[in-house]
């Protein structure tokens, strides 16, 4: 039987699609050893840059000259990581670097944070808890009350399933006051109800303004913050310290970051972190912290680079570099395919089919499958079709296989 050249197309490029589709994910997979990359801190004894790897149970730390430390030794070197076996044994200094410590001043200055892209590009929701950032009750910040932010501020009452007219009313008047301009470009705070307590949300408005929006006494309280950058903000990332001593990191469109913090006389301010600009679509950055140092991990394609920023002023103290971990994917992956076709990605919750990984090495693996494709052809003798060679040579494995599985009929 014969068929048609517009239905053997047809099934080419449906089961060279789901070929390119499915192929490389599952040689990814098969191939996928999960990198390790050591914790890299800066020592507050040692002042340098210093390794953790505890797979090594004997010498776990490792410090930037090479040298080695039992896990006794590390402890005592990074006390302010350490503290609660430090406390445990009896060995918690009464000063580091001259400074009197305890273990609550410690444990109050602790954070550790992520950025990541993923928590940018996801879907929005559609409406926004509005907690009470001063409930009468401790611990009691449960709502009944959600907002939509868009053309206007609508304000709607769950428990009723009903618009609160007085709600609205009062928000939008205050939002005019403030000269805020419709619509948001972002609305970022946490929805969590657990959390420890509540700032509300922050709101880019259309020209650019920070504006600051949340629930105090069952009134409305928004502020500008009046903090502008040349190139605009990018994103927030919140983030609530045990201290309540600042809001989280602003990233610009330039990929600057900065601190968020606010005074004792309530005014916004920001301290930016001395470190090289990010990607922050592609970049994630994680944040480890104590009183006296911030240590920023930014993992980029090419590795990791660790910096050590002082607390207070977050000016560069240290620095190291761990190159990428390679895996048998990374070596193989470009050498067989000419692309990737995923549909999820590591940057973004959304789910779409994009080309990544365009590999022109992978020409000559092609050249190979064509040479293999006309000796199958000659020895068979069928005849060789033009549309078959340019098919694999340009989308390489995939069609190869694909016409695998097509009937062996002649096209006409």
């Amino acid at each position: 039987m014969r068929i048609s050249k517009s239905y053997y197309y047809f099934l080419l490029f449906a089961i060279g699609f789901c070929i390119s589709l499915s192929l490389p994910f599952l040689v990814q997979v098969a191939t996928y050893t999960p990198p390790k990359y050591p914790l890299v801190l800066y020592s507050s004894q040692l002042h340098d840059m210093v390794r953790l790897d505890y797979s090594d149970r004997d010498f776990p730390m490792t410090d930037s000259k090479g040298n080695k430390y039992t896990p006794y030794e590390t402890d005592s070197l990074l006390p302010l990581l350490n503290f609660r076996q430090l406390v445990a044994d009896n060995r918690l200094p009464d000063s580091i670097n001259h400074v009197p410590v305890n273990a609550r001043t410690i444990a109050n200055y602790q954070l550790s944070f992520r950025l990541s892209p993923t928590r940018i590009h996801k879907p929005v929701p559609m409406a926004y808890p509005i907690f009470e950032s001063m409930p009468r009750r401790v611990g009691n910040i449960v709502t009944d009350h959600v907002f939509l932010l868009d053309d206007e501020v609508t304000v709607y009452d769950v428990s009723k399933n009903i618009l609160d007219y007085e709600a609205t009313q009062l928000f939008r008047a205050e939002l005019e006051h403030r000269d805020f301009s419709y619509p948001a470009k972002w609305v970022v705070g946490n929805t969590n109800p657990r959390k420890k307590y509540d700032e509300g949300y922050f709101v880019l408005d259309n020209d650019g303004k920070l504006f600051q929006m949340k629930l105090v006494n069952d009134r409305p309280f928004i502020r500008n913050t009046h903090l502008q950058t040349p190139s605009g903000w990018h994103s927030f990332h919140p983030y609530e310290p045990n201290l309540h001593n600042f809001y989280g990191i602003l990233v610009s469109n330039d990929g600057k970051m900065a601190r968020f913090n606010i005074d004792d006389n309530g005014v916004y301010y920001l301290q930016w972190l001395d470190v090289p600009n990010i990607d922050p679509d592609v970049d994630v950055v994680k944040v480890i912290g104590n009183f006296m140092y911030w240590n920023v991990t930014v993992s980029k394609p090419e590795g990791e680079y660790t910096y050590a920023l002082s607390a207070w002023f977050l000016n560069h103290i240290a620095s190291d570099f761990i190159p990428v971990q390679l895996s048998v994917w990374d070596y193989i992956g470009h050498w067989i395919f000419p692309f990737v076709i995923r549909l999820k990605h590591n940057h973004t919750e959304f789910i779409e089919p994009r080309i990544m990984d365009l590999n022109p090495n992978a020409i000559w693996f092609n050249i190979i499958l064509v040479g293999f494709y006309i000796y199958r052809k000659r020895r068979y003798g069928s005849p060789v079709r033009w549309y078959a060679l340019a098919s694999v040579l340009i989308f390489g494995i995939g069609a190869f296989l694909a016409m695998s599985f097509l009937p062996k009929n002649d096209v006409y």
